[in-house]
């Protein structure tokens, strides 16, 4: 019996495009935020990012598929 793939899951990953510096790793930007009290306002802005496209997706697709987001602890 073949096997049917299909998207089950999302997994919403924060990355920084700097205009001048490039790709800046979360591990590198993640504790800058925590440290300067930005950390809130940043999960804020990936939930609401990750939940609009996934609701996109969603609006195209006549299967429900689960969205995973890791946010800070705070």
């Amino acid at each position: 019996m073949g096997q049917c793939h299909r998207i089950v899951a999302f997994e919403a990953l924060a990355r920084w495009n700097h205009v001048l510096a490039g790709a800046i790793s979360p591990e590198q930007f993640i504790p800058i935020a925590a440290e300067s009290g930005l950390i809130d306002d940043l999960g804020d802005f990936v939930l609401r990012s990750a939940r609009t496209q996934w609701q996109a997706h969603l609006a195209n697709s006549s299967k429900c598929m689960r969205l995973a987001v890791n946010v800070s602890v705070r």
